[in-house]
């Protein structure tokens, strides 16, 4: 009896392991339809920022494909804009959000105000596993 209870046991919990712990690595189409929804964002581009760059990255645990973009403006006298945008590639909702003209302008992303781009860097990868192009 006891043996039939824990093999029992044992056999609920490597049948509730995936859903319980959730796959580590996404599939190869998960992927590709990631990355092949980020390239729709090339075509965000606004037409006055000098560099636009995107990077993506699909969250196995949330189902999520997040794109993140970095863009660039050159102000003559007044400096340099950047702006970083977390995105649901998919749905659209924003995730964070930083930019800056000598000061921080923006600064959001989950729930906290980091006070440089390195630190938005730094959370973004923590709580969303993306990265800045490099």
């Amino acid at each position: 009896m006891k043996t039939a209870f824990v093999l029992g046991i044992l056999t609920l919990l490597i049948l509730a392991a995936p859903s319980v712990f959730g796959q580590t690595k996404p599939t190869l189409d998960q992927q590709k339809a990631c990355a092949d929804q980020a390239q729709t964002f090339e075509a965000r581009k606004p037409k006055d920022i000098d560099i636009w760059e995107i990077t993506n990255h699909f969250d196995n645990t949330t189902q999520t494909c997040y794109v993140m973009t970095y863009a660039v403006k050159g102000m003559g006298k007044d400096g340099v804009y950047r702006a970083y945008k977390i995105f649901d590639a998919f749905e659209g909702r924003v995730y964070g959000d930083f930019s800056q003209l000598h000061t921080v302008l923006t600064s959001s992303i989950h729930g906290q105000h980091p006070s440089s781009d390195t630190e938005f860097l730094e959370l973004a990868d923590r709580y969303f596993g993306i990265k800045a192009a490099d």
